[in-house]
Formats: C-alpha cells, structure tokens, sequence
C-alpha cells in the first residue's frame, strides 16, 4: 500500500555546481511503473495538496546535489517525517559537501533528532572522479538513545585487545 514518488525537474542543476554548469543533468522525463512523478523544481511542485496526499512518509531519498534544494526539500518533509522515517542522501561527503551542509542547518533550525544508520562510499559517477559517501539517517522519537550492546565478536576482539 507504499506509494513511491520521484520528485525532480529534469531540467538538470539549476545553478553551477562543482565544476559542473547550470542544466548539467538534463534528460527527458522517463516513463517508471509503479512510481508516481512529480515534475517541476522542489520550490514549486513540493506544496501543501502534494504533502496532503502524502501523509507520513517513511523513506525520502536525496539526490539533489545542491545545498538549496536539499534545504527545500528537507523543509517541506519536516511535518511529513515522524520517528522512525528513514532519509537517504546520495552525496552527503564529497568535494563539497552540500547535502551535509543542508542536514545540519535543518537539524539546527527544526530540533528534529537523527542517528547515523550507514556512512558509505560509492564509485564515481558523473564528469567528476572522486568517490561520494552515501549517508542513511533515522528520525529519532523523544525516547532516550540506548546504546546497544556489543556483537560477540566485537566483544570478543576487544577482550583481545585489552589482554584479557
């Protein structure tokens, strides 16, 4: 009962970024099955009646690059996230760190508490050869944070460590 939406302007980047120019990323709009579209830059389709028909949204994946459309984006999901809600971003670390920079002024201004699930390093893609670190977080309720209890080999690897 999931609905998947993929929101984006086709258009490509709306401003220069990195050492890549405005409308870089540019391509027709695709046909995908299963997946409802919202086609228009995040200032204009990401409104009121599209978060209504929304509701609670459990997994919003980033992909913007830009620190202002990340920014917009994570402004116009806030009501929509609740604990548990999981947000992916696909350039988090890298030359320069945007969706980072966004997630940390969102956190600031909105209160909302996160926990690093994953920090990872994918290939190169696109005109630039370096290699992004993909980050997943989760909304984090009011519920104190308990820390969790070691694996065994964890465990284990550190009694090692320590001589024991």
């Amino acid at each position: 009962r999931r609905r998947i939406l993929a929101c984006d302007s086709f258009e490509g980047l709306p401003e220069e970024y990195e050492d890549l120019p405005a409308g870089t990323f540019a391509t027709r709009i695709p046909r995908l099955h299963g997946v409802e579209l919202v086609v228009g830059r995040f200032e204009d389709s990401l409104d009121d009646q599209l978060a209504e028909r929304v509701g609670r949204v459990a997994l919003a994946h980033f992909d913007a690059d830009l620190e202002s459309s990340t920014q917009v984006a994570l402004d116009w999901l806030t009501p929509l996230l609740g604990p548990g809600s999981i947000l992916c971003f696909d350039e988090f670390l890298g030359d320069d760190p945007a969706e980072a920079r966004a997630l940390s002024r969102w956190v600031q201004t909105t209160g909302t508490r996160i926990g690093l699930i994953a920090l990872f390093t994918r290939p190169p893609s696109g005109r630039i050869g370096h290699s992004d670190r993909r980050a997943i977080f989760q909304v984090l309720g009011d519920a104190p944070l308990a820390r969790p209890r070691p694996d065994p080999i964890t465990r284990a690897r550190r009694r090692l460590m320590a001589g024991r």
